[in-house]
């Protein structure tokens, strides 16, 4: 976002927003899996909370990040003019294209950095899909497999 020309304020606001949900996620997913587990398991019930959590952000990380280099990988369409290393550098990251396009004239750093932002956006865009899709699929096991279940008043 920084990048494309976002102000400021619309990153510090997105990301707020951002941390509200992932707070709001892990408070409500621990008060289920804590109030689901017997007195006595409670503190096992709260470390097999954190791991799921910890290994969930790193598989996210991994997982949702490899389908957006994949993509980036295999649209990004590179001018004839680079070089074989240039072209390598480009082709495996964004910043890759940006460090070979400060090396070149204007109208062909233009090119380039026009093709690696098309191809990284189209694989952000990829990834925010399949996050939005996994998160319908949670919900959707969420209520089917809580539904009808009445917790104790406390």
């Amino acid at each position: 976002m920084a990048s494309l020309g976002s102000s400021l304020t619309v990153i510090v606001v997105a990301f707020a927003l951002l941390n509200i949900g992932v707070g709001a996620i892990a408070t409500v997913s621990n008060d289920v899996i804590l109030s689901a587990a017997p007195a006595n398991k409670a503190g096992a019930a709260s470390a097999i909370s954190e791991t799921a959590y910890e290994v969930g952000v790193v598989l996210g990380t991994t997982v949702l990040g490899g389908l957006v280099t994949a993509y980036y990988r295999g649209t990004l369409h590179l001018p004839d003019f680079l070089s074989p290393m240039q072209m390598q550098l480009a082709s495996e990251t964004l910043a890759g294209a940006h460090a070979i396009s400060a090396t070149l004239a204007h109208d062909q750093a233009s090119e380039v950095m026009g093709n690696a932002i098309q191809a990284f956006v189209g694989g952000t865009q990829l990834m925010a899909w399949a996050t939005f899709s996994l998160a319908v699929l949670a919900i959707v096991i969420a209520r089917r497999t809580l539904k009808g279940q009445e917790t104790a008043p406390v």
